[in-house]
């Protein structure tokens, strides 16, 4: 006879007791910035053209906007976290105007009333902040040297009946469905220009055209001498054929490695000379040479073979690096390679660290269409 199962009981938790804690606010780093971004009125580009058609009881539709924006920056999962993290927080509230925070069912209403037209909305008052506080436009304008702009593509997994979420690769699981996340980012200045979600099948080869056309568009790079001091620093994932021609005839420097690890081999064979290099990130030994037989692009490169022993002792594994750098150095250009590392891998990881951004895997939670404008603007807000 098999055994009753017994549960064991929950604990009781003194609500009165904890909303009392929650006095004081365990996030004071970021009630210390509610006030720079109170005094830049960050918040009322939202408040001033997102227009969602739904009635006000307590709080407008944008005022709910900026609840989500707060309570993911707190720590929020999930719309219903809300409710736990943020609305018992009366400091961090307090710090932004608020007297309370309105409930996660409230907010989940205001997202199933959004439009593609309040889509638009949203990206057009992000475009209008972006233009007001940003450093990388005005930096541009003025700078008489290459300014190099880092790309890349990550993995975010989500529900399987999310939008855009297909079965595609995401680093360490295998069969996950999500998207994937691009992002542009001004290297100097380490300010986010455009990131933007595509379906999880898509690659980055694939992405690259049109992230190139949202980087022109927010940095009103219109003419072929404004591009001239631009340099796209991008992993193999980006580095076909057609994609690097594609930024050389856009008078584009680039700084790159190439996609196919055969070619790479070739390439490597016409090496004269290998030098020894700093370490990979693995700490595997790794030596460097100019290759003397360079595939031809579109415009007149320099290409760097880069090698190092394979993970189980046979052999070499090898990649190229393109550079339009003609008098640069060796160790030069594989050193400007490598600080990718620093800029776009390493924003990835404070996200999915800090904001917890990979662990959204349903943040609407049921009850919504696979094409909903509500998960648009959703995201739209939260990334």
């Amino acid at each position: 006879m098999a055994k009753k199962r017994i549960r064991p009981k929950r604990k009781k938790i003194n609500r009165k007791s904890q909303r009392k804690i929650r006095e004081s606010s365990s996030f004071a780093s970021l009630c210390g910035i509610s006030e720079l971004i109170n005094s830049r009125g960050i918040f009322q580009c939202i408040h001033q053209q997102v227009k969602i058609q739904q009635k006000k009881v307590d709080y407008s539709p944008t005022d709910k906007l900026v609840f989500m924006v707060l309570g993911i920056m707190s720590g929020c999962e999930v719309v219903f976290d809300v409710n736990v993290q943020l609305r018992v927080d009366q400091a961090l509230l307090r710090s932004f105007g608020y007297d309370n925070c309105a409930d996660q069912s409230g907010i989940q209403r205001t997202l199933d009333a959004a439009t593609e037209e309040n889509v638009a909305q949203l990206e057009s008052a992000l475009k209008t902040i972006w233009d007001n506080h940003n450093m990388a436009v005005s930096l541009l304008e003025k700078t008489e040297r290459v300014e190099t702009i880092d790309m890349d593509l990550s993995g975010m997994p989500a529900s399987r009946k999310a939008e855009g979420s297909e079965k595609g690769y995401f680093a360490g699981k295998r069969n996950t469905y999500g998207r994937q996340l691009a992002r542009i980012l001004v290297s100097r200045t380490q300010e986010i220009v455009s990131e933007y979600l595509y379906p999880g099948n898509m690659t980055s080869c694939k992405v690259f055209k049109d992230m190139v056309y949202k980087m022109e568009q927010h940095l009103s790079l219109h003419t072929m001498e404004q591009r001239r001091l631009i340099r796209l620093r991008f992993d193999g994932g980006f580095g076909t054929d057609e994609n690097i021609n594609y930024a050389l005839w856009r008078n584009y420097h680039l700084l790159a490695k190439v996609y196919s690890w055969k070619r790479a081999k070739a390439l490597a064979s016409s090496v004269h000379e290998w030098v020894d290099i700093s370490p990979g990130t693995d700490n595997r030994p790794r030596q460097a040479g100019w290759v003397s037989q360079p595939h031809r692009y579109g415009r007149k490169t320099r290409q760097l073979a880069i090698r190092m022993p394979g993970k189980k002792g046979k052999g070499y594994q090898y990649s190229v690096l393109i550079t339009t750098d003609i008098d640069a150095d060796l160790y030069t250009t594989v050193d400007d390679y490598d600080g990718r590392s620093g800029v776009p891998e390493s924003s990835f990881c404070q996200d999915n660290q800090g904001l917890g951004m990979r662990k959204r895997r349903n943040p609407l939670g049921a009850g919504l269409d696979d094409k909903s404008a509500g998960e648009n603007l959703f995201h739209e807000v939260f990334v």
